[in-house]
């Protein structure tokens, strides 16, 4: 430690100009505001000026310090006086890495006091927000700037062609590790993969600080054999590092749904599929989507999927890849089977919009196509256009639907801020024909589509405005039953079944007609109650929740009696917080067990039989 800092206090002295040089650049922006232009806003103009003199003088003294601090001696040899004395090559480096960035950092204080001061008194609004950030990069900056130029001054100093090899090593490091990210951007996770580099750079830079002692003695005063040295130390630990890197991206992507610190559901309209996504521990910003079976536990994981549409028997499942749209015209479309063969189908469809509106037929042999204004219906198995065709009248909206009548009929419902209109598209003769229009409160929304497609209601999300039926064809109204609630839905007897508050502000679960007659009419517990599904034929799922309570009640009312059969605390359903498939039609009964969250993660729950199964 005593023979480094002799080294350091030695390097001080021999640099003490350095000071001199610093204070003449502090006071260069004094005669820059004497000028007649500058008479308005001088501290602004001193400041700013000053500012920029001070991080240039720093930056470009460290790569100076850096480039002479052992190559200029070992260029005039004199590195053979410090190895007459009793010094390690340690003690030797070190005491000049110390000497050199406290010259930079006191330099750049000087540089800085009058701007820094005249910033704080005159012209508040320059200071930056973070300026202990901005102190930081810039520290960092130089620290970088000096070991990079001891590096290649070492080298270029030399005069061999070892050179050339150093610069095809450098090429090969930024491509091999820009390939070792390509799945971390391919996955959208940009957060993970700056702090990929970020590390990675830090860790070079501690490389490059380091490798000078392994330079100093093996390399002793030859330029060759020092620079031989310093590229064996350095592209040994550059090849540590990249494979450390890959050893820890290929962790980052080994996850599985057990590894989704917060996770968000959605079941697929029919089987036992359920789409996942959530964030992950330890990786930034990046996330996972995946296929999970209830039944078997099997998942599939897909990269960074976007508009993802299930056919309505849960068979088929078509995404389009964001990631994959980069670069090129448009984002490609991928279709997989589930339960099936398992492999991923890249259909050739290129949509020019990520957010995509699609529906698949069961058999997955033909699929539609909504972006824009524009509607294709491919034929999967031979990958041929069937139709395309343009909608006459589409202002970007921002809730469409899509779903196949029969195979050759598509229906488009195109749901603006408005109005709703709803499009048949012929598929053998390529023809759009608009078949109604409707027009929409802001709070109004599709709140189910009966399971043939004719017929649908629309809901006030706040729950002011009656439930409205209409013919899903020519949006003619069928019924209003004028229940006023929080929420509806249509039961399997062609009913309704509607939550509304009381009095008192409590909500009750109603059974009314088309015509608006109450047939039944239950009281709920808490102050918040949802409809989820209706496990059976007169079995309904309710989901209540109090004003002060933090958890979920989940019951199963019988519609006939008013009796609760099951219930369970804690448990959210999934659906309550999930966007509607873009093909909107129901199942008016869904006997599968209810996907919910828990703090714990998420779980099934059995709505007649009352059994809770942990997913993950």
């Amino acid at each position: 430690m005593s023979s480094m800092l002799a080294i350091a206090s030695r390097e001080l002295r021999e640099k003490k100009f350095v000071f001199g040089a610093a204070a003449i650049v502090a006071i260069l922006p004094l005669f820059a505001a004497l000028m007649p232009a500058a008479r308005f806003g001088r501290p602004a103009i001193i400041s700013l000026l000053g500012g920029i003199l001070a991080m240039g003088f720093a930056l470009a003294l460290s790569i100076v310090l850096g480039s002479s601090t052992i190559g200029r001696d070992l260029t005039d040899n004199r590195l053979s006086f410090y190895f007459s004395k009793p010094l390690s090559p340690a003690a030797l480096w070190f005491g000049k890495v110390v000497a050199s960035l406290l010259t930079v950092f006191g330099c750049l204080a000087i540089t800085l006091a009058i701007p820094t001061a005249l910033a704080f008194t005159k012209a508040p609004e320059l200071l930056p927000n973070d300026v202990g950030a901005i102190a930081v990069l810039i520290s960092a900056g130089a620290v970088a700037l000096f070991a990079l130029s001891h590096v290649f001054s070492s080298m270029i100093r030399s005069r061999t062609a070892l050179v050339i090899v150093d610069m095809l090593l450098l090429v090969g490091t930024v491509y091999a590790l820009v390939l070792l990210l390509r799945p971390i951007v391919r996955a959208m996770a940009m957060t993970l993969a700056r702090n990929i580099v970020f590390g990675f750079g830090a860790a070079f830079i501690a490389l490059l600080l380091v490798a000078p002692v392994w330079q100093l003695s093996r390399g002793r005063t030859d330029r060759r054999r020092s620079h031989l040295e310093l590229s064996k130390f350095v592209w040994a630990g550059v090849v540590v590092l990249l494979v450390a890197t890959g050893a820890y991206i290929a962790w980052a992507l080994n996850i599985g749904p057990k590894d989704l610190t917060s996770k968000y559901a959605r079941p697929l309209p029919a089987g036992d599929w359920l789409a996942v996504t959530g964030e992950t521990e330890h990786r930034a910003d990046l996330q996972a989507f995946f296929l999970a079976n209830t039944a078997t536990g099997e998942s599939v994981r897909l990269l960074n999927p976007m508009a993802v549409t299930a056919s309505r028997n849960g068979r088929f499942i078509a995404w389009t890849d964001v990631a994959g749209g980069f670069g090129s015209t448009g984002f490609p479309v991928n279709v997989r089977e589930l339960g099936g063969r398992g492999a991923t189908i890249e259909t050739g469809i290129v949509s020019d919009r990520s957010a995509t509106t699609m529906a698949l037929t069961d058999d997955g042999n033909r699929m539609a196509v909504f972006a824009g204004d524009k509607i294709t219906i491919h034929d999967l198995g031979r990958r041929a256009l069937l139709s395309s065709v343009r909608l006459p009248v589409v202002r970007g909206g921002y809730n469409d639907h899509l779903f196949f009548v029969t195979p050759e009929l598509v229906r488009a419902i195109d749901v603006e801020r408005d109005a709703m209109t709803v499009y048949d598209i012929d598929v053998p003769r390529r023809t759009v024909t608009m078949t109604g229009r409707h027009a929409l409160a802001d709070t109004t929304y599709i709140g189910w589509v009966s399971e043939d497609g004719s017929r649908l209601m629309l809901r006030d999300w706040r729950g002011r405005k009656p439930a409205e039926i209409l013919d899903a064809r020519t949006l003619q109204t069928v019924a209003t039953p004028g229940m006023i609630g929080s929420d509806a839905q249509m039961l399997s007897d062609g009913n309704l079944a509607a939550i509304a508050k009381d009095a008192n502000g409590k909500p009750r679960l109603h059974v009314v007609d088309l015509q608006g007659t109450v047939l039944r009419d239950y009281p709920l517990p808490g102050d918040n109650a949802f409809i989820d599904a209706e496990a059976a034929a007169g079995k309904l799922v309710v989901a209540t929740k109090g004003r002060a309570e933090k958890k979920w009640l989940l019951q199963t009312v019988d519609l006939a009696t008013g009796q609760t059969l099951r219930r369970v605390e804690g448990l959210q359903p999934v659906n309550l917080i999930n966007r509607p498939e873009d093909d909107p039609r129901t199942n008016p009964i869904d006997p599968r067990p209810r996907v919910c969250m828990t703090d714990g993660g998420l779980v099934t729950w059995h709505a007649l039989t009352g059994e809770t199964k942990k997913l993950f």
